[in-house]
């Protein structure tokens, strides 16, 4: 039987990953009604690849809960079932 080890992560924190530290390029496009956005493209064969989805996931989320926050008043919202 194996033994199970749990252990404190040594990574990086919530707050440690700075664009300046992935392969993210990132450009503001505007789209045909005019609205500025921000694009981010990740290089799939990069070695840092792994911490590049990552930053940009954690992008997306911010995103995300800015939105639902300006909307509905809280960051993160699940709507009731009918």
């Amino acid at each position: 039987m194996a033994k199970v080890v749990v252990a404190k992560s040594i990574g990086k924190g919530r707050g440690d990953l700075r664009r300046k530290d992935t392969g993210v390029a990132e450009k503001r496009v505007k789209d045909d009604s005019g609205k500025v956005s921000r694009l981010r493209t990740l290089d799939g064969k990069s070695e840092t690849f792994s911490t590049d989805l990552t930053y940009v996931f954690r992008k997306n989320v911010e995103l995300a809960r800015e939105e639902n926050r300006r909307i509905v008043g809280v960051s993160d919202f699940v709507p009731a079932q009918r």
